[in-house]
């Protein structure tokens, strides 16, 4: 254990180094500058999905590490914000360490989401799709920073902590949305040609599931945030039944169920797609990936209750649901910009 404890002080010292570096360069160098410079700079739409697709790899790997900033109480690791115990780099302690990570790697998201959001507003000027979507990212992201520092103050009150995940969340969607609409190649109406693929009722039914799926996420933060999340220490039942006397218990088996249910919604989806669905190369694959989300999220949450409520694989669930959202909203993007705009992706219907 003490090992551990070594090894996990040595990397995230040097992330903290390596990221503090990149932010004092910036800071000597002039933000407004490099600003100005890349205004002057002509924008490709590849460069634009590249920033994004790194925006959304920088976002999911924030939210996963503030998993881990949850987990090993490291939150108040910084009592202060936005320096550390008063200083510009943290002491070299494995708490605060962790949160000034999780911190820098919020400064890293913004600037990417802010490069994103000034090319959006270079390329796509007749289509205002993706420059509304990226910039309502990036209010998001300065929302979600200010909630940060609201959770230091409040010294991580469960609701401060609520809507700071939420936000997070909203970022990894609308930046799955984003780049989505940066695919869009013309906008003529499908609605009518895919009627006859798809029932009415499968835009309620998908909008519901991604509905329930954000739900759970904020119901898992809500029963954590309670001192829940260890409540239960069998699965899939509690002390032996569905839904035992006791609030801690029964907001805890809510989360479960609540999970068994999306779980069989995102089933749904699955099996729709698959049977009535479009044969798409790219709907498919962000299919499977959903499917395989899910059922490896729930492994993982029996897991942690065979291994004791085991930090890392707490971790590991949370980055899960993390992966398991920006899939469903992929999936749930693709399918009604494919019902709504020609996404010149040389669709064919499994009917044809």
């Amino acid at each position: 254990m003490v090992v551990n404890k070594t090894y996990l002080l040595t990397a995230f010292n040097a992330y903290a180094i390596v990221c503090h570096v990149s932010i004092d360069y910036l800071k000597w160098h002039g933000v407004i500058q490099l600003i100005q410079r890349f205004l002057s700079v002509n924008c490709s739409q590849n460069f634009f999905r590249i920033v994004l697709l790194a925006s959304l790899i920088s976002a999911i790997f924030q939210v996963s590490l503030g998993g881990v900033v949850r987990v090993t109480q490291s939150g108040l690791g910084c009592p202060d914000w936005p320096l550390c115990h008063g200083q510009i780099v943290p002491p070299i302690e494995a708490a605060s360490l962790i949160e000034f990570s999780h911190r820098l790697s919020a400064a890293l998201l913004a600037i990417l989401v802010l490069t994103a959001t000034i090319a959006a507003w270079k390329i796509y000027r007749s289509y205002s799709r993706p420059t509304i979507s990226i910039l309502v990212t990036f209010i998001l992201v300065l929302c979600a920073a200010v909630l940060g520092a609201v959770s230091v103050i409040t010294e991580l009150a469960w609701w401060a902590v609520l809507v700071h995940l939420a936000i997070a969340e909203l970022v990894i969607a609308f930046l799955v949305i984003t780049f989505l609409f940066s695919q869009v190649q013309d906008t003529r109406n499908l609605e009518s040609d895919l009627l006859t693929k798809f029932p009415r009722w499968m835009n309620m039914y998908v909008g519901l599931t991604v509905f329930l799926t954000f739900l759970l996420i904020l119901t898992g933060s809500y029963m954590v945030g309670l001192g829940y999340g260890s409540a239960c220490a069998t699965w899939p039942l509690c002390k032996g039944a569905i839904l035992p006397d006791g609030a801690p218990f029964i907001i805890h088996m809510f989360h479960r169920i609540l999970g068994g249910i999306v779980t069989l919604l995102v089933v749904g989806i699955v099996v729709t797609f698959y049977t009535k669905g479009l044969r798409n190369g790219k709907l498919d694959v962000a299919v499977v990936l959903l499917f395989g989300s899910f059922v490896f999220q729930i492994l993982i949450g029996a897991v942690i209750i065979w291994t004791g409520f085991d930090i890392w694989v707490r971790s590991i669930h949370l980055t899960m649901a993390t992966l398991s959202w920006t899939f469903l909203v992929l999936v749930a993007g693709i399918y009604f910009m494919i019902i709504r705009l020609d996404w010149n992706m040389n669709i064919t219907s499994s009917k044809m």
